[in-house]
């Protein structure tokens, strides 16, 4: 779980502190694994506009949501935006 402390925490992104009243939010969990070049930016604290225009965003989703597709049936689901949908899982694979 990100922690976050306003006026120390700094973006995962661009290393701006992060302030009460800005858009932030944070993502949880492991997604990929110690050797992608996305592990820092997870289990971390953004602010909503440096995710945005991040050259890697559309990675990131991507990794996210294949992460939770086959690892929580789908349960969660990342937004363009960064925001995170709790979905009803998506029925077991047959064998």
């Amino acid at each position: 779980m990100a922690l976050i402390f306003l006026g120390r925490t700094p973006c995962a992104i661009c290393g701006g502190t992060l302030l009460k009243g800005e858009d932030i939010f944070a993502t949880s969990g492991s997604v990929v694994p110690p050797n992608d070049p996305l592990w820092p930016y997870q289990d971390a604290a953004k602010h909503r506009k440096c995710f945005r225009e991040w050259p890697l965003h559309d990675s990131f989703i991507a990794k996210f949501n294949e992460h939770h597709y086959r690892h929580s049936r789908g349960m969660r689901f990342m937004r363009e935006d960064g925001t995170i949908e709790e979905r009803t899982p998506r029925p077991c694979d047959s064998v």
